[in-house]
Order: C-alpha cells, then sequence, then structure tokens
C-alpha cells in the first residue's frame, strides 16, 4: 500500500509519468495522510491533481481533477487483499463523468486507452514492489 499511497513512491510507477518527461510535479502534505496531493501541469499530459481522500488497513481513496485539456473529476479506489504468504491481490477502479460532447464523442476511445493504461500501471506497481521489496523478479510468459 505504501507504494499507492505514497507519492514519493507513486510517481515511480504510475503509467502517465514517463509521457509527461516536461512535467513539474509538486507532491504536498503528509505521506500515507489525508490531504496529501500529487500536482502536475505540463503541455503534453495537461493540468491536474491526485488527493489522497481516505486510507485504511486495505482500502485507499483518491480524488482525481483534471483542469487541462479537459476539464472534469473522477476517483480513484483501491482494494489490498491479503492472497497468502508474501502475495496481495490488487483493484485499481477509477469512476467519473466525462463531460458533454467529450463523454459521448471519444468516450468509447478514451475508455480503452485508460483500460490499457491502466493494465501497464498495476504491471509497473508489480515490478517496482518486487524490485524494493527484493522479491522474485516478474517473469514474462
Amino acid at each position: 500500500m505504501d507504494k499507492v499511497a505514497d507519492f514519493h513512491n507513486h510517481i515511480q510507477w504510475n503509467p502517465w509519468q514517463p509521457k509527461g518527461a516536461q512535467s513539474k510535479p509538486t507532491i504536498t502534505g503528509t505521506s500515507k495522510r489525508p490531504g496529501h496531493k500529487y500536482s502536475w501541469k505540463d503541455s503534453k499530459i495537461g493540468t491536474g491533481s491526485l488527493t489522497l481522500r481516505d486510507i485504511d488497513e486495505k482500502h485507499i481513496h483518491f480524488d482525481l481533477e483534471f483542469i487541462k485539456p479537459i476539464r472534469t473529476i473522477a476517483r480513484d479506489n483501491w482494494l489490498f487483499e491479503d492472497w497468502g504468504i508474501g502475495e496481495t491481490k490488487v483493484t485499481w477502479q477509477n469512476s467519473g463523468m466525462l463531460p458533454y460532447p467529450i463523454g459521448r464523442l471519444m468516450g468509447f476511445v478514451i475508455h480503452k486507452n485508460l483500460k490499457r493504461q491502466f493494465a501497464e500501471g498495476l504491471i509497473n506497481l508489480k515490478k517496482f514492489c518486487e524490485l524494493y521489496d527484493g522479491t522474485i523478479p516478474v517473469r514474462h510468459f
């Protein structure tokens, strides 16, 4: 959970960080506490912020706000379930609305791209956790 709830770690695995090489991230607040915030501003990936809203032993909830290129808000929710010795099942959910007409015209394409980016983020997170914790490396089949 620390790799997700602490934005100093979060920037090491999130799928959008490499796309915004020019981005100027700002991290404020206390790590792993409500109000901890990651903000970015970049000509390529836009402007927005991710703020930790709530955290407990199994869940992390974030408020996600995009300012540019499209103004919208969303929720990021994480569930961490113990799956045996040294294994954790991680579920990452995102929900939000796209403003009209963007949602109607581009919703399917945006959803398809986000699905791929979330999968990439979970793979990056797994690799980061394995490197950080010194566990068995990811095997590709």
